[in-house]
């Protein structure tokens, strides 16, 4: 619930920064979330799976103290 509560606490500047250093960690993730609109996704719909993207990192700082580790494609 932490997790949940820091991140509705945050700017749309903080939250912009925390979007670019998950772009960084992990691109798969950020740009699995992007392509919903190639499916059909409104941009309220992204905001929701990205405001997840968001609290699960904070969840994972917070409960283990590190990051996710690289996610990757399994697209060939």
């Amino acid at each position: 619930m932490d997790a949940v509560r820091c991140v509705g606490r945050m700017s749309s500047k903080a939250r912009e920064r925390r979007a670019e250093e998950i772009h960084v960690r992990q691109p798969n993730l950020f740009f699995s979330v992007l392509a919903l609109q190639q499916y059909g996704a409104t941009l309220e719909q992204i905001e929701v799976v990205l405001n997840l993207l968001l609290v699960f990192d904070e969840a994972m700082q917070r409960c283990y103290g590190r990051l996710f580790p690289l996610a990757r494609s399994t697209a060939q």
